[in-house]
């Protein structure tokens, strides 16, 4: 069973779901450097409110959100996925967003992910979508 911080002040659980974010270039054995990210988690308060992946497209598009070279998949039922590099054009950010009907993954893009740019994003989520967005730490989700 997954801890929710939903009785956290909102600002309070973006912080520490910003913090929980990281970004950093690691070489690998053959000299090679590979981006690596750690994302922050949010699950849906209400089961079922994005069922399909053109309602994830369409929430995040009704934004200042640019999909670049997003992948999908339609599943049975209402399982979808949705994966895709973002440009947020309010602050010029670049991040990249895993959607599914259980959730929200924000991985940062670069080291200069601001904690304005996942604060932006989950506020304009849970306007389109209808739901609050529930931060899971890590440790604690339900893979």
């Amino acid at each position: 069973m997954a801890i929710k911080w939903s009785v956290i002040p909102v600002s309070d659980a973006l912080q520490e779901a910003y913090e929980e974010t990281g970004y950093d270039v690691v070489e690998t054995g053959a000299g090679v450097e590979v981006p690596t990210s750690t994302a922050a988690y949010f699950e849906y308060s209400d089961d079922g409110c994005v069922t399909d992946v053109s309602d994830a497209r369409a929430a995040i598009e009704a934004g200042d959100y640019a999909l670049i070279a997003p992948a999908t998949e339609e599943g049975e039922g209402d399982k979808f996925y949705l994966s895709s590099k973002i440009l947020a054009s309010g602050t010029n950010e670049f991040l990249h967003v895993k959607m599914n009907s259980a959730g929200v993954r924000v991985f940062p893009k670069d080291d200069d992910f601001s904690f304005e740019t996942l604060e932006a994003l989950v506020e304009h989520l849970e306007s389109e979508l209808g739901t609050s967005l529930t931060f899971v730490p890590s440790d604690d989700e339900d893979d």
